[in-house]
């Protein structure tokens, strides 16, 4: 008869096993069940940790209180790509601008002759005014001008009161106004309405300025054409621009 020792307890030893287990899982981990069962009341939701979300960078400006004054460059972004336009740049085109769309006075008094056609003579002797066929001019010019551009040429306006014959006695004024053109060589040319005792007509100038010295002197020959007939002037003077 063969007796094997140990064998029982062998036996009872692998019986408890699954006994011990299942207490250690009730009891020791119970928020492994409770982990795996989902509440029915709590919705589902994604973990964190499954998302990919970027940081955030925060820069500040230190030092800069108004940055619409104190940013210098301005950066621009257009059609073309970025360009940087400096507070300069805007300075200077503004004061293009400025030196385009400008006016300078050439205002000045003007002196001449004035030619008389026979018919204009006879007309003041009949109102018993004695002139000859020639008498002199001398007035005053109000003259603007616009420079549209720098390559351009420039616009005039000029208003141009005279008073003839002072040398025989008499006072025979005229009014003028023309507007014209002049070149950047000096050259001009106007034409507006006349005024004058023998009556309202058309008049026609043209001319140069001559520069020199910082002082214009202007050399215009006009023609005026009224009932009367037909007058041609000489006319100069300067200005001080």
């Amino acid at each position: 008869m063969n007796i094997r020792l140990g064998s029982a307890p062998q036996r009872r030893s692998a019986g408890a096993l699954p006994i011990i287990f299942a207490v250690l899982l009730f009891t020791g981990f119970p928020g492994l069940l409770s982990a795996q069962a989902p509440d029915p009341k709590t919705p589902e939701t994604i973990p964190l940790n499954t998302w990919s979300v970027p940081p955030r960078t925060v820069i500040s400006i230190i030092g800069r209180r108004d940055t619409s004054r104190v940013l210098d460059p301005i950066r621009v972004t257009g059609a073309d790509g970025p360009s940087w336009v400096t507070a300069t740049a805007v300075k200077k085109a503004k004061q293009e601008i400025a030196v385009r769309a400008r006016s300078v006075d050439y205002s000045g008094p003007r002196f001449g002759l004035t030619y008389l056609p026979q018919a204009a003579v006879d007309s003041l002797k009949a109102h018993k005014i004695q002139v000859g066929t020639t008498i002199t001019q001398f007035g005053w010019q109000l003259e603007n001008e616009i420079h549209v551009s720098e390559d351009g040429p420039r616009v005039l306006n000029e208003w141009v009161f005279l008073a003839g014959g002072l040398e025989s006695g008499v006072f025979l004024p005229s009014l003028t106004w023309l507007v014209g053109a002049r070149d950047r060589g000096g050259n001009e040319v106007g034409v507006g309405p006349n005024v004058s005792v023998a009556g309202v007509g058309l008049a026609g100038a043209a001319g140069v300025t001559i520069h020199s010295g910082g002082v214009n002197f202007p050399m215009n020959v006009a023609v005026a054409k009224s009932k009367g007939g037909m007058r041609v002037s000489f006319l100069t003077g300067f200005t001080i621009h």
